[in-house]
């Protein structure tokens, strides 16, 4: 009998959690729900836009110079990766028949692969030094999980961000120097 009670006691949890969660891409639970919340809500207010028909708005990072162990990465051998954060996804294309083809796989707070550097338009907005873009939903090649290097950088490029709004605009970047301001090389 104290087996069973054992037995029920460990069941009942991963009962709820499989009955009481909602299913992400794949059938996978999304852990980081309350992390793209928290990313949107940080967005300047200018860049809180919703897409429309078949667009993705997303917001392009920087490409890293450095790895974490300090080594800088040359530019010319590497091939250029355009890496994004997508900021909101449109319900999709409709078709000659009326029908909607939905842009299904893309989530606010994804990161993703472009293929271009360009968006649609003349240029794209920047608010600071974050820049944003439309795209069509089908230049988006692939997303991907960001890992914590990823997060490090984005963190160090709003940290020099807000140090150069403190100091009013006349920190090296704005000069067109290169240098250092705190974790952040530029």
């Amino acid at each position: 009998m104290m087996k069973l009670s054992i037995f029920i006691v460990a069941l009942v949890p991963i009962l709820a959690s499989a009955f009481l969660s909602t299913p992400g891409k794949n059938g996978i639970v999304k852990a980081s729900a309350l992390k793209m919340s928290s990313y949107l809500e940080e967005l300047p207010q200018e860049a809180k836009q919703e897409c429309l028909y078949g667009m993705v708005y997303v917001e392009r990072l920087p490409e890293p110079v450095q790895t974490t162990g300090g080594l800088f990465l040359p530019g010319q051998e590497n091939p250029r990766r355009h890496i994004c954060r997508v900021v909101s996804v449109g319900p999709g294309v409709e078709g000659e028949s009326g029908a909607v083809a939905t842009s299904r796989g893309l989530a606010p707070g994804d990161y993703v692969y472009v293929k271009n550097p360009w968006g649609i338009g003349a240029k794209d907005e920047q608010f600071g030094r974050r820049k944003f873009s439309f795209l069509r939903y089908n230049e988006v090649c692939g997303t991907f999980d960001a890992g914590a290097a990823m997060e490090a950088e984005i963190s160090g490029l709003k940290k020099a961000e807000e140090l150069e709004e403190e100091l009013g605009g006349i920190g090296l970047a704005s000069e067109g120097k290169s240098g250092q301001v705190g974790d952040f090389k530029f």
